[in-house]
């Protein structure tokens, strides 16, 4: 004879399930610590950025690793802090970024976010450049741009 289990019953499984499943995951963080690593390595490998004033930009570290992990930010290598801005900075730690709303032209810097826990750290430079405007790219109208040393005697 099968007999049906409660409502209560499958609630204690799935919670006794879920605690399985937590235990195995600090275990395996306990047997195999590691530094932190980068979760998209070829996401990481851009390092300039061009904005225009008034735009947003949104700089991220995605890592893993043993945790506690802790991302710091730099701005030209001083450690940043919320108020360093006009408008501030918003620092997002569960996922591992930070956003500049409003950019204006003293962000133009070096930022750099270091990931570390008790086993190690890494980090990642963003170089932002921002720019007024966009620079027109000179014509080929060989009429009007030729060069006569004659009319340089002139």
């Amino acid at each position: 004879m099968v007999r049906k289990m409660t409502p209560l019953q499958n609630m204690l499984i799935f919670i006794a399930l879920i605690i399985l499943t937590m235990a195995s995951t600090a275990q395996t963080n306990i047997l195999n610590p590691r530094a932190p690593y980068w979760v998209h390595e070829r996401k990481m490998q851009k390092r300039l950025y061009t904005q225009r004033p008034g735009s947003t930009v949104r700089f991220r570290c995605a890592v893993l690793g043993t945790h506690p992990i802790t991302i710091d930010w730099y701005k030209d290598g001083k450690l940043m802090k919320k108020r360093g801005r006009v408008g501030g900075y918003k620092f997002r730690q569960r996922h591992q970024q930070i956003t500049l709303e409003s950019v204006v032209m003293s962000d133009r810097a070096k930022y750099m976010c270091v990931a570390h826990n008790k086993y190690g750290s890494i980090n990642h430079i963003f170089e932002m450049d921002v720019v007024d405007t966009v620079k027109p790219i000179p014509s080929q109208d060989t009429q009007s741009n030729q060069f006569h040393p004659a009319q340089a005697m002139n």
